[in-house]
């Protein structure tokens, strides 16, 4: 994931990567976290009650990442 700040008119400043398995506790203060889809990732940004928008990776064989997306939409997540 990316961390990054906007300027409120469009543009938007990367300041660092990290990854899911790393503490999320820091990224409390962020306005939501854009994320793909995959389950292990929404399950820890839910367990950290952490606002999100998830984006699913359509070109995946299994479809899990679809399947998810649809399931939150439909539970209003």
């Amino acid at each position: 994931m990316d961390t990054a700040h906007g300027d409120g008119r469009g543009r938007f400043d990367v300041f660092q990567t990290f990854s899911v398995s790393q503490d999320l506790e820091f990224s409390k203060g962020f306005d939501f976290i854009v994320t793909h889809c995959g389950a292990g990732t929404i399950f820890n940004l839910l367990d950290c009650h952490l606002k999100f928008i998830a984006i699913p990776n359509i070109e995946r064989k299994d479809h899990h990442q679809i399947e998810l997306f649809d399931y939150l939409k439909s539970n209003k997540y």
